[in-house]
């Protein structure tokens, strides 16, 4: 069973939060190989961000990272905390430093915030210390800013949980999600 069979519900949910954070900037979505090979969701224009108030000189590539669990096995998803990703599956830069996307924009209940990519460097360097990986732990011993790795299926990855009020403190723009 590959990783879109196993975990279909939550690349569908996440689909749908991207094509959310597209209506509200009045993008497109980007097309799966966009989003698989190159990191990023959508395109937003200088014209529709500066109708959200968010001044930006070029167009930029925005990759949307929605809500997740902390657990696979809780039945809610935390705005309080994010995953990033610092290593993918397959042992290469993840998605907060590959791809072609400019900003990654974390969603919360009633917000996106836009940091970009060299801020998640900068954020990543300050607040992850420890650059071991651990295996990833049950849920209630896990910690913040420590890098983790799931171990099934023979990945690869390095994974941190992060306070989303700690991400706030490096953003870009934060867009209200109500239109």
């Amino acid at each position: 069973m590959n990783s879109k069979e196993k975990y279909g519900d939550s690349f569908k949910k996440g689909r749908i939060v991207e094509q959310e954070y597209c209506d509200i900037f009045g993008s497109k979505l980007s097309t799966p190989e966009e989003d698989y090979k190159y990191h990023f969701d959508t395109v937003i224009s200088i014209e529709q961000a500066a109708k959200k108030g968010w001044i930006i000189k070029n167009p930029v590539k925005v990759d949307v990272k929605s809500l997740k669990k902390v657990a696979r096995t809780l039945i809610h998803t935390e705005e309080i905390y994010h995953w990033i990703e610092v290593k993918n599956v397959k042992g290469g830069l993840g998605s907060a430093f590959a791809g072609q996307s400019d900003f990654l924009a974390f969603e919360t209940i009633d917000y996106f915030i836009h940091v970009s990519k060299s801020k998640i460097k900068e954020f990543c360097k300050e607040k992850i210390i420890d650059r071991e990986i651990y295996p990833m732990p049950k849920a209630d011993l896990r910690k913040l800013y420590t890098m983790y790795r799931r171990e099934e299926h023979d990945r690869k990855d390095a994974i941190a949980i992060v306070k989303t009020i700690d991400l706030m403190r490096y953003s870009d723009f934060i867009v209200n999600k109500t239109k």
